[in-house]
């Protein structure tokens, strides 16, 4: 101190240390918190991994309002429900034809504003025939019998079945509906898109019935009181377990998003394209970044497991032949900004720089990644089992930020190294032939678009096209010997 008790002033990197060390002591310590918690919690796995959380509410997202949707003159809510339980919601898109049968003619006259409303048809909640249920529900037959009939004679049509990415849905973001209603025209094709178990308006498959616990003992004699605040007590309690199952919601899993997508062709779309005939001809499965796996999921027929695709209770002495027929299932497969499997694109994706950029911390949770999988999200070895005779589709953009095109490449690459033989690491050089495409039926189209916009790039639709003229051949010689006949 000075002569007037004054101490001297503290050097300027002791002021630097005691100004920065709160901050940088509360930044280790919460992330170290959350990452304790992402390895020690199933459901906060499932959360981050499928992003079924960001689930957007009716009063603002209804998924069932087609006119608000701009889809009320070009499709219809459809339902599965699968064979584990799940009831899956979707919409089909008809391509350019005729309309859809008219209302009952007294409630077209009353109320003309309303044949552009919401609901299945425009029979929904809100749209005509809502103030007759009779006249509603023998409308909405009419236009299901409509749209089924259709899906029945397009038999040279094809028939995409779409799958989202994570944390979005049918109808998010909003140029996903301008997406889906371009396809069914410029593709001329049924465009079928269901939200799997847990995303948006669809319910994921009840979980196994644990053991029941004993009923509580009642409680004592209350107090009017004690009543009262015990009352309330439930009251909240009630409301507290409906925000938790609004929030946090049961979501999808590795396997029930293979079983998923796997029903949607089997239990929905086949019966209405005549069977398996009708599928193996027409259905294309079209997967979106994460949907890419349920795309090829629906491609084998069954969840890959353990980087394998079992083939529903195969025989390992079946014949080449056999097998062959077996993984023809469907009539193509389209990947828009596939993964190449799930832990890489967990290293590559933008949200988890921070996490990388910490010492050890992203050492320590991709195992934990890995695990979650249960390895199942292995793009390369599912598309490996099933290109050997299937056409394929890849499209990934250049300045894809959310999944790189290396992804892309990958899982076009083990395709080509399928189909000659060469095992997975064969193939492309992705160094030296980082823009080669293949050619068709297997084909990678590399675009200058984002992660959600390849359809707006401008050699995507005369690529598709011109890969689904090659796909869609032989049924349309099909239809054509028939007409003929």
């Amino acid at each position: 101190m000075d002569g007037r008790g004054v101490p001297p002033p503290s050097p300027p990197t002791e002021s630097l240390w005691s100004w920065l060390l709160p901050p940088v002591a509360a930044s280790a310590a919460l992330t170290a918190t959350a990452v304790l918690l992402l390895a020690r919690s199933p459901p906060l796995q499932r959360a981050l991994l499928f992003g079924h959380v960001a689930r957007f509410p009716r009063w603002l997202v209804d998924h069932t309002a087609l006119g608000a949707a701009g889809l009320a003159t070009s499709a219809r809510n459809v339902t599965c429900v699968t064979p584990a339980g799940a009831v899956l919601r979707g919409w089909h898109l008809a391509p350019p034809g005729p309309p859809f049968p008219p209302p009952p003619p007294h409630l077209a006259a009353e109320r003309p504003h309303a044949l552009h409303g919401s609901g299945q048809g425009g029979g929904g909640d809100g749209g005509c025939c809502a103030d007759d249920p009779l006249a509603s529900a023998t409308w909405t037959a009419a236009v299901d019998a409509h749209f089924d009939a259709r899906l029945a004679a397009d038999t040279h049509t094809p028939v995409f079945v779409f799958f989202h990415g994570n944390g979005g849905t049918r109808g998010t973001p909003p140029g996903r509906v301008h997406f889906l209603r371009t396809l069914a025209a410029h593709a001329h094709a049924h465009v079928v898109a269901f939200d799997l178990g847990g995303y948006a308006d669809s319910t994921a498959a009840p979980a196994a019935a644990a053991p029941s616990a004993p009923p509580p003992p009642p409680p004592p004699p209350l107090t009017t009181g004690a009543r009262c605040w015990w009352t309330a007590r439930g009251a909240v309690a009630a409301a507290a377990a409906r925000a938790a199952g609004y929030l946090f919601p049961v979501g999808p899993t590795p396997a029930s998003v293979a079983a998923d997508a796997v029903a949607v062709v089997d239990t929905w779309l086949a019966p209405r394209v005549g069977g398996a005939a009708g599928v193996r001809a027409r259905v294309i499965p079209y997967g979106h970044s994460l949907g890419s796996v349920a795309a090829l999921a629906a491609a084998a027929g069954v969840a890959a497991v353990n980087g394998t695709v079992g083939w529903g209770g195969g025989d390992p002495a079946a014949s080449p032949q056999r097998q062959r027929q077996r993984r023809r299932r469907v009539a193509g497969v389209v990947l828009s900004a596939p993964i190449a499997n799930l832990p890489d694109a967990a290293a590559t994706h933008f949200l988890s720089a921070p996490l990388r950029a910490l010492p050890g911390v992203w050492g320590a949770l991709a195992p934990v990644v890995a695990a979650a999988t249960d390895g199942r999200m292995d793009n390369e070895a599912a598309v490996a089992a099933v290109a050997a005779d299937l056409p394929l589709l890849v499209v990934h953009g250049r300045a894809d930020r959310v999944v790189p095109a290396s992804h892309g490449r990958r899982v076009a690459a083990a395709a080509v190294a399928a189909r000659s033989g060469r095992g997975r690491r064969g193939g492309w050089d992705t160094a030296a032939d980082a823009d080669a495409v293949p050619a068709a039926p297997v084909r990678l189209v590399l675009t200058d678009a984002p992660h959600n916009a390849n359809y707006a790039a401008g050699n995507y639709f005369p690529e598709l096209t011109a890969w689904l003229d090659d796909v869609m051949a032989p049924a349309r010689e099909a239809g054509g010997r028939r007409r003929r006949g």
